[in-house]
Parts: structure tokens; sequence; C-alpha cells
């Protein structure tokens, strides 16, 4: 079979164990899987699944390997342009690093989030993931507005077939109850990390009149040096509170 760029196979049954058990499913749950390539996480799910894979001759053996499951179900197409549940979900997937930023984005939906999600990601981007403050990036405060991100398990890359270069680790998200605004807490946070190393006044400028910047920024951190305070020097629950009292001042 020919074995495409992103393609990492887990070898071992106790890791997809693990991975499975940190989703805590219930019999009656909608679970997806990512990318189920030959089933080793499959095979250990329970409720109603929707494994998505993108590869066809794969699709066709998953579809094979379960036929006999009628709580299974293969979707052979992208998970990106795959519709996400109105219903309560759970969703497992080990995740490309090429994709990894467009996948959380899909997942991470203000009108369909997740119950718990669990992840393997490249060591590396698992790591920036899981920052909250300081240096985090826009991707890791996002996450960690709408969630609680965990580090279950490190996985070495010798147990990856073909062999990545990195280790991976695996990290679960329990998602929290989001405030009603979320979509443009989102859309403020894009605009304090629009150009990472600028500051917040820079970054904010535009969209709001100078002085009225300098006094809610002296408000919301009269410890902090405002005019050399940059987002990732903030952590997330700061930035929602300097947006809801800086809202009413930006402009349209």
């Amino acid at each position: 079979m020919l074995i495409k760029k992103d393609q990492k196979f887990l070898t071992k049954n106790w890791v997809a164990k693990k991975l499975v058990e940190a989703l805590e499913i219930k019999s009656d749950d909608l679970v997806i899987e990512i990318g189920g390539g030959k089933g080793r996480i499959t095979q250990f799910l329970k409720g109603k699944i929707i494994v998505v894979e993108k590869d066809p001759l794969l699709a066709e053996i998953l579809k094979e390997k379960f036929k006999e499951k009628e709580n299974i179900k293969i979707y052979c197409g992208d998970f990106l342009k795959f519709p996400l549940p109105k219903q309560k979900y759970k969703i497992i997937g080990n995740i490309p690093y090429s994709i990894a930023g467009k996948i959380i984005r899909k997942v991470f939906n203000p009108k369909r989030p997740p119950e718990i999600a669990v992840f393997t990601f490249p060591e590396t981007l698992g790591e920036k993931i899981l920052k909250e403050s300081p240096k985090g990036n826009f991707l890791s405060y996002y996450i960690h507005i709408f969630s609680k991100p965990k580090k279950i398990l490190f996985i070495d890359k010798n147990l990856f077939r073909p062999k990545p270069k990195l280790n991976s680790i695996a990290i679960k998200f329990e998602f929290k109850e989001l405030p009603e605004d979320v979509e443009k807490i989102v859309k403020f946070l894009k605009i304090c990390f629009k150009s990472p190393r600028k500051t917040l006044k820079n970054n904010l400028k535009k969209f709001i009149n100078e002085e009225d910047l300098e006094k809610v920024l002296k408000k919301c951190f009269p410890e902090k040096d405002i005019k050399n305070l940059r987002a990732h020097e903030l952590k997330p629950e700061d930035l929602i509170y300097f947006y809801r009292e800086i809202k009413n001042y930006l402009k349209n």
C-alpha cells in the first residue's frame, strides 16, 4: 500500500486503549474519529461511531474490517468538509502537523463544540498548544478559551509506522461552557495577535481612539508597562476581561 506523507500508523494496542479511555465514552455517545487508518483506535471505540477517512483505500479496508459492526459508519472524505453533528459528540484522532490549525478551528466551533476531544500531535506542536502564557500564540489562546487542555500521554516516535521525525503527545480537551459573545472575543483575539511582536497598542490602534485605548489599558493592567505590553504576556482570562472593558470603544 502506498503510504502518503502525513500518514503515520499507531502500532500498539495499549496506546490506542489509553487514548480511548480518556474520551470517557458512554454507550449512547456519538463518537467521531478523524482518520481511522487501519482501525487501531476504531476497534476500541464504543457508542455510535463515525470514522472520517480521506484515503479511499484505507476507507475500504475499514469498511471490510468492521462490516459486522452496525454501530460503526465509515465516511470516505476530507474531515475539513465533513458536516459536524448538531447533537452532542466526542472526537478523537491523530492530527497531521500540516492541517492541525484548520482541524482545531473546525472542531473548536462556538456553535458545535464537542464535549471532549482527544488528539495526538507532534510533540513540538502539542507543547505550543498546552502553553497558556506567557509565550503562547493565537492558537493556544483560542484553545484555552474553549477548553481545558491536559497532556495525557507521551508517545514515542518508534510506536508509529512509518516512524515520524518527532515524538508525539496526546492531549485531552474538556470543553467549557462558552460565553454568548465568544465569536466576538475570538475576533478581538485575532486583532491582538495579528502581529505577535507588536504591542497591544500597535495592533489595536486602527480600531480605537488612542486616548481611550490608553485609558482602558491602564484600568485593566495598572501594574503592567502598557507601552510595551504584548498579547502573549497576558492570560486568556485577562484578554477576555480586557475585551469586555474595551468593546464599547471599538470602531465597527
